[in-house]
């Protein structure tokens, strides 16, 4: 499992300038432009290795909140034509209680390609084209640790290169994955 991470801001107003009922929720000022840039033919696809967490009790990608941990893809037989990575998502206790909000979204970048995802564990969901988690709202746990998780899947047409971007009110960052 290896995975990579990147920053900017905008904020959606109704047309009287008004804050929308999205932007007063805080999932609209974290949709930020994409930064994942297509690579060049033939690049190798650069992915985010992953390092410990949780004094190594956990292995994760990237700089948090957030830290996912993918599994590999394969098929998803709930959406044929499509594989999938069950993904767990871990961030450390003290987010439980001061609760971040991360959207994110993600797309091919050695070629085109279409990514979504769903939220955990309600695998009939349907697939979305971004991912919200909020801290304060774990599914499940680990043993051992008393960080928080959540169980998502990354879902894609074909095996290839994908960056995700992860927007939270800290920043940005990106993660590159091999499907």
């Amino acid at each position: 499992m290896r995975l990579l991470l990147v920053a900017s801001a905008v904020v959606a107003l109704t047309p009287g300038g008004a804050a929308s009922a999205s932007a007063r929720d805080g999932w609209a000022a974290l949709h930020r432009p994409l930064q994942l840039k297509a690579l060049k033919a033939g690049a190798r696809c650069p992915v985010t290795p992953s390092h410990a967490l949780d004094n190594g009790r956990l292995n994760g990608a990237g700089t948090g909140p957030a830290y996912p941990m993918p599994s590999r893809f394969s098929t998803y037989d709930r959406f044929p034509g499509w594989i999938a990575s069950k993904t767990l998502w871990a961030w450390p206790a003290r987010y439980l209680k001061q609760p971040f909000k991360v959207l994110v979204r993600g797309q091919r970048l050695d070629r085109n390609g279409e990514m979504r995802f769903q939220l955990g564990p309600d695998w009939g969901a349907p697939l979305r084209s971004e991912l919200r988690i909020t801290t304060s709202q774990p599914v499940g746990s680990f043993s051992d640790t008393t960080w928080g998780s959540t169980v998502t899947m990354f879902v894609a047409r074909t095996h290839g290169c994908y960056g995700l971007q992860l927007d939270t009110s800290r920043g940005t960052s990106v993660i590159v994955v091999r499907a």
